[in-house]
């Protein structure tokens, strides 16, 4: 069972680069007709998908993590970026 590692965009960078945007990063395995997120030794955590005819791995991976990011995302502690229109 091999680890894979996926690293996802949850926020781009600003236009000037005064925020660098953020990434989240999770791991994923394939056991029988599963996929499973884990951690990054392999174990497994709660959230899996079955796999059906055609799909591609990662994708499942992908979609089950950003459902994952998606439910604890909070962007309280984010830098507050104003808008000056002189910099426009």
């Amino acid at each position: 069972m091999t680890v894979n590692k996926l690293t996802l965009q949850v926020r781009r960078p600003s236009r000037d680069y005064t925020d660098p945007g953020a990434v989240e990063v999770g791991f994923w395995v394939v056991s029988g007709d599963r996929v499973w997120l884990t951690d990054e030794n392999g174990r497994k955590t709660d959230h899996s998908r079955r796999l059906t005819e055609g799909d591609d791995a990662k994708n499942v991976a992908t979609a089950l993590f950003r459902g994952r990011i998606g439910s604890r995302k909070s962007d309280f502690h984010r830098p507050l970026r104003y808008f000056n229109p002189g910099r426009i």
